[in-house]
């Protein structure tokens, strides 16, 4: 709360109304989750206590004790009274689409796992439909395990970007280049030049896609 007070000229023989004064409100964030413990990793060691964090357009605007958080101030609250708030996770190595091919035999080596099963299987299997599938439900596996952000290389990179950037999630997406035949490519020279590739590809998404996008793509080399 604060106290405006409207100026004016005093004039002996007349006290003038005072001129309304609009005071701008703030508006309500979206959302606001109270928790137990929030830990905000920066600066490392920090654990508060009974706050609240706050978001409004998708992004955290302020952290504040949970007491001082009066009525109106969200238009939704979360109470996690018993529960530790933290930031969301990053899954530093994926193939998402790859869940598809879960248990597949795991008594096998990886140089047999990989040549006598999954490189056939995907031969005859991987398109950009099936990753498209393949990734939407390891983001949703991803997201139910607090997971927010995901470094991915797999075939057909710009459908992953697409899911990535519809499910609301950070992604960092490679660009797969391998000497040997592949659902994506034959070889390295199908794809002339990977770098025209990639900013073709990220145009598209920045052309087609609403809202902004959090997908960064990255080199990564797979020659085997």
């Amino acid at each position: 709360m604060c106290m405006v007070t409207a100026g004016y000229t005093s004039r002996p023989w007349q006290t003038p109304e005072p001129e309304p004064v609009h005071v701008p409100q703030r508006s309500p964030a979206d959302l606001a989750i109270k928790a137990r413990w929030i830990l905000p990793i920066e600066p490392a060691g920090q654990v508060l206590e009974e706050h609240a964090l706050l978001v409004r357009g998708g992004r955290i605007v302020a952290l504040v004790p949970s007491d001082q958080l009066a009525p109106g101030d969200a238009l939704q609250v979360v109470d996690r009274p018993e529960h530790a708030l933290i930031p969301g996770l990053v899954n530093a190595h994926t193939h998402a689409a790859m869940c598809l091919l879960r248990n597949l035999s795991a008594s096998l080596g990886l140089d047999d796992w990989l040549r006598k099963l999954v490189w056939p299987l995907e031969a005859r299997l991987v398109d950009e439909q099936f990753v498209a599938d393949g990734t939407e439900l390891a983001i949703a596996e991803m997201l139910l395990g607090g997971i927010t952000c995901f470094a991915d290389m797999y075939y057909f990179p710009e459908v992953a970007a697409r899911v990535a950037a519809g499910a609301g999630i950070r992604a960092a997406i490679g660009l797969p280049m391998l000497e040997q035949p592949t659902p994506w490519a034959q070889d390295l020279d199908d794809k002339p030049n990977a770098k025209n590739v990639s900013c073709h590809a990220v145009r598209i998404l920045l052309d087609d896609l609403d809202g902004p996008v959090a997908v960064m793509f990255e080199y990564l080399g797979g020659i085997t």
